[in-house]
């Protein structure tokens, strides 16, 4: 390494081993860095690199090469070579699909994600973003141009889940014009995106405009940053309510019980009669996990959603159905739809099925919700599993099941090693992700 001093990389390891702690990242053995190639992936990748050999980690890195733009390979070469020269391992995975002609900057985030998740998953690891002080500025002032409420002012996290995989944003509070800087301290070369001078996305016009004004931005992450401690004060207020008042089940539902009952009880508040942020915040974090959608449901949304249920009416939300069941209690099942959605699943690969479903399987073929399976339509029981008696019908539709490749039915929801419905000897597993370690109605 050139152009760099053994004191200004030692308070860089200082302070970045300070940032993970403070994001609980590290307490992972395992990290994935997702790297484009521009300064702030290229300084975290660095900086990550140096703090996986001290501590013991291991860590990698992953281009997610789209295909965009004609050069788009060569860079990614280049990119990885580079890093490579820095002792870090680095893979390169191209997305195949074709970018469509509108929405191009959220199709490439989600098959980004997609991949990136999935190198994750399969190492068992924390992934690592670049994402810093500006990116925090940029989000805000995008969510307040949508009334987006409390959970939008609050930004990004330093850690946040997705899709049964931590994400990490270490760099979250440092300065944007800091990561050319770290860059420059490991005389590392890195690349100028062009799309980020395209003034048709409404985050280049925000960056622009605060480079201008960096004060703004700073206000921004301040306001971002009360937000986020009040959030948290909420939670801890809401925790004892919310074990109470939200009973998930393996199954891949919630229900509320005595939801529409009006019993008092000298405890605290039941969720039907908190105040609107803290059942905003409640009913939002729990849409959020039984749908598998990437982003909670909208201020509004939820305000519409609560009328309905003080009415003792159904509503559709966030891929959820919010029904009655019996006269005091509702369910918050995931919407299987009108459209068909299923997932190739590999032997001895796991999958994420609908964002809330980890399945793994040593049977190849399709996973999809047993709504849309033939087996749904029939009247014949004698296709189904007896254990399926005692999960009811509304429940059923949205519970992932696996057609193999000859077309025959699998239950991995219910199966064990005990209890095999099927003659195969083929042992699949699908297990609700809110309930899985550290993600029970984790915030959003």
């Amino acid at each position: 390494m050139r152009g760099f001093t053994a004191d200004a990389l030692t308070r860089l390891d200082t302070e970045f081993a300070a940032a993970m702690s403070a994001a609980g990242l590290d307490q992972h053995i395992s990290f994935v860095s997702a790297l484009s190639g521009g300064a702030d992936s290229t300084a975290l990748c660095l900086l990550m690199s140096r703090f996986a050999v001290a501590s013991g980690k291991a860590h990698r890195a992953i281009i997610v090469d789209h295909g965009i733009r004609e050069n788009a390979g060569a860079e990614a070469a280049r990119v990885a070579a580079r890093m490579q020269k820095f002792g870090i391992n680095v893979k390169i995975e191209k997305v195949s699909d074709k970018a469509p002609e509108t929405g191009i900057q959220a199709w490439a985030r989600r098959q980004r994600f997609e991949i990136m998740l999935a190198h994750a998953r399969r190492d068992n690891a924390a992934l690592l973003v670049g994402h810093h002080a500006g990116d925090q500025a940029e989000t805000i002032a995008m969510r307040l141009g949508k009334d987006s409420g409390l959970v939008g002012l609050a930004g990004m996290k330093r850690t946040s889940w997705r899709a049964g995989v931590p994400i990490g944003r270490p760099l979250l509070d440092w300065p944007a014009d800091r990561m050319a800087d770290i860059c420059r301290i490991f005389a590392c070369e890195f690349e100028d995106d062009p799309s980020n001078l395209d003034r048709r996305f409404e985050r280049i016009r925000l960056r622009q405009f605060m480079m201008q004004d960096k004060a703004y931005g700073a206000k921004l992450c301040r306001l971002g940053d009360a937000a986020r401690q009040l959030l948290a004060m909420l939670d801890q207020t809401l925790a004892d309510s919310l074990a109470r008042d939200i009973r998930l089940d393996a199954a891949g539902y919630a229900r509320l019980p005595d939801y529409r009952t009006d019993t008092k009880h000298d405890a605290t508040t039941y969720l039907a009669d908190m105040p609107e942020i803290a059942w905003h915040r409640a009913m939002g974090r729990l849409l959020h996990q039984v749908g598998g959608q990437t982003y909670a449901p909208s201020y509004e949304a939820l305000c519409r959603l609560r009328t309905r249920m003080q009415r003792g009416l159904s509503s559709t939300l966030s891929a959820c159905l919010v029904t009655p069941a019996g006269n005091t209690d509702y369910l918050v099942v995931r919407e299987v739809g009108r459209t068909l959605q299923e997932q190739p699943v590999e032997t001895d690969l796991d999958a994420i099925f609908a964002g809330c479903w980890h399945v793994t399987s040593k049977i190849p073929g399709k996973v999809l919700a047993f709504g849309h399976t033939k087996l749904a339509q029939t009247p014949s029981r004698a296709a189904l599993p007896p254990e399926w008696d005692v999960i009811p019908h509304i429940i059923r539709q949205s519970i992932p099941v696996i057609q193999s490749l000859d077309e025959e039915v699998f239950y991995p929801q219910i199966m064990d090693s005990t209890n095999n419905h099927n003659a195969l000897d083929a042992p699949a597993n699908a297990r609700f992700l809110p309930l899985a370690p550290g993600q029970a109605l984790q915030p959003m």
